[in-house]
């Protein structure tokens, strides 16, 4: 929430939100919850991982599910972190980063060819 909203923020957010933050700053008592938050997008996926066992090899495990995009920033930071992730695990990156990984992930799958390639 933007401190330019007809709700004040609290005594400590002496910055304005990203575009972006609907997050709940009243609620962020805590110094270590204090942060802004963008909206989690969900994207269905088919994602697979591996099990380890110290007596066999690593046995892959397939989950249809969702991958989840959330962006955050600290307060008084300058980075904005962009996270992919599962409920297993996840990555984060900074925006610029996401923005480079986002141009060559295009340019990577456009050198696949997925009626060729199955």
């Amino acid at each position: 929430m933007t401190m330019d909203n007809a709700v004040p923020g609290p005594a400590w957010l002496r910055e304005s939100c990203p575009s972006w933050c609907t997050g709940d700053h009243h609620r962020q008592v805590l110094a270590a919850d204090r942060g802004h938050f963008g909206e989690l997008c969900e994207v269905p996926a088919i994602t697979r991982r591996y099990r380890h066992a110290s007596d066999c090899d690593p046995v892959p495990i397939v989950d249809a599910g969702a991958l989840v995009l959330a962006a955050s920033r600290g307060i008084g930071a300058r980075d904005t972190w962009v996270a992919i992730g599962t409920e297993h695990e996840r990555i984060e990156v900074t925006l610029e980063s996401a923005l480079r990984l986002l141009d060559q992930l295009a340019v990577f799958l456009n050198g696949l060819n997925p009626a060729t390639d199955r």
